[in-house]
């Protein structure tokens, strides 16, 4: 069977990998220039570093298999160390009430505490936006000391013009508190390297600068464009952004492709500092709750590389991130502003001391990193899915195929298990069809 895989990111990669190496002839299109999409990582100041942070978690035996197989001596198991930094220090995360108020001062925390136990006591209602949904459970002035104005830094908008179904993300209740996990200590660009020469070795095509323009799925019309050139296959597996999809997709009803306009995405600067300071922390990332400073979270790059000694003296690395909107103010800053910005900010914080130094900054502007999951995304989201479900040969997966932000085991989890449900179909049905 010929099946066009799109997208060399997590998913689409391991989808790939998995297809060519259960006997599928395997076209893989990447539109960069090199595979791991968001999860890839960049060579800088004698280390590989990731785009941000990758933490591989999985319940599934198959995908933590075929991850440790490709890690082979490169595996170094970490501790997840996480916190949210409250202007007044360090708090653990996935954030608890009771830390949250211990952070606070003595009468605010005392508000917030009543407001608390009001919230626990009273009946809760169904709530359509992420602000009613935190207030009915945390109470009004716990929700404004710590979500309302991060909230707005991480989506761009109030969290009243959120969708109550992705609150329980923000506050990171479905994720635990610490876990040992298994990180490459080449970074997690490594991993993708790997299977992509895995995938051209065993007879592959690996495709990369190289976008789709349009994909056609129907009985006996299954097919992808690049440029000037069709691609007739069997199946298309697709993890591209589901509105980039849907452009991509003909005859897409005009109300849907209207509805379709509310998936919007926000996108991240990265700015990587190497400083030159005393002290350096043993946590991975901190989020940064107070409104005062623009940047996000901050990743320490140490933390992921504990055995790595590369730089000289106290040189250490850090990783600012800038949530914004593609275009606006903080995407189009210069180089040079948005690193001294961070560079300040950083230090205003004090999270390594006042005396770190900037020694050296680099940029990576990273367009459409996250969905924008406003109140009312679900129904058009339904709808969209429902769409590509009818078209035969093609199949919608992945973090953005399916407008979502799932963890690298996730990706891989959902990728195999729509690779074995193609070869479920390929036994069954012969060319017949297969939908998301």
């Amino acid at each position: 069977m010929r099946i066009a895989v799109i997208g060399a990111g997590p998913t689409g990669l391991t989808a790939a990998h998995r297809l060519v190496m259960t006997g599928h002839d395997v076209d893989l299109f990447e539109a960069s220039p090199q595979v791991g999409g968001l999860a890839r990582s960049i060579h800088l100041w004698g280390r590989r570093i990731d785009l941000g942070s990758h933490v591989f978690a999985t319940a599934q035996r198959d995908v933590l298999e075929l991850w440790l197989r490709l890690l082979g001596d490169d595996v170094q198991w970490l501790s997840l160390r996480r916190g949210v930094f409250t202007g007044g220090g360090v708090v653990r995360y996935p954030l608890r009430a009771i830390d949250a108020l211990r952070a606070l001062p003595l009468t605010t925390s005392l508000r917030c505490g009543v407001g608390l136990a009001r919230a626990r006591v009273q009946r809760r209602r169904p709530a359509l936006d992420a602000e009613s949904w935190m207030v009915q459970r945390y109470g009004r002035s716990l929700f404004e000391q710590f979500f309302e104005q991060y909230a707005v830094k991480l989506w761009g908008v109030p969290c009243a013009l959120i969708d109550a179904s992705f609150a329980q993300f923000l506050l990171g209740e479905a994720q635990a508190g610490k876990e040992s996990f298994p990180y490459p200590a080449l970074g997690t660009g490594s991993v993708w390297k790997r299977m992509a020469g895995e995938f051209e070795e065993a007879g592959g095509r690996l495709h990369l600068e190289t976008p789709i323009g349009r994909v056609q799925g129907g009985a006996g019309e299954v097919a992808v464009v690049t440029g000037d050139r069709e691609h007739p296959v069997d199946r298309v597996v697709s993890s591209m952004p589901l509105p980039v999809l849907l452009r991509a997709l003909p005859d897409v009803p005009p109300e849907l492709t209207d509805a379709a306009k509310r998936l919007r995405m926000r996108s991240t600067v990265l700015v990587y500092l190497r400083l030159r300071c005393a002290e350096r922390r043993p946590d991975h990332w901190l989020y940064v709750y107070p409104p005062e400073y623009r940047l996000g979270r901050v990743t320490f790059v140490d933390a992921w590389h504990p055995a790595d000694s590369s730089l000289p003296g106290n040189d250490s690395i850090v990783c600012i991130e800038y949530w914004c909107d593609h275009g606006d103010t903080t995407w189009t800053l210069p180089d040079e502003a948005v690193a001294t910005l961070a560079g300040g900010e950083l230090v205003a914080t004090g999270l390594l001391g006042r005396a770190a130094t900037v020694v050296d900054a680099h940029v990576v502007r990273l367009r459409g990193t996250h969905p924008v999951p406003r109140v009312g995304v679900p129904e058009v989201l339904a709808a969209a899915q429902q769409l590509v479900a009818t078209l035969p040969g093609v199949v919608s997966i992945g973090r953005h195929g399916q407008f979502a932000i799932p963890g690298v085991g996730a990706c891989m989890e959902s990728a195999l298990e729509t690779a074995a449900a193609i070869g479920v179909g390929a036994s069954e049905s012969g060319a017949g069809s297969i939908t998301s």
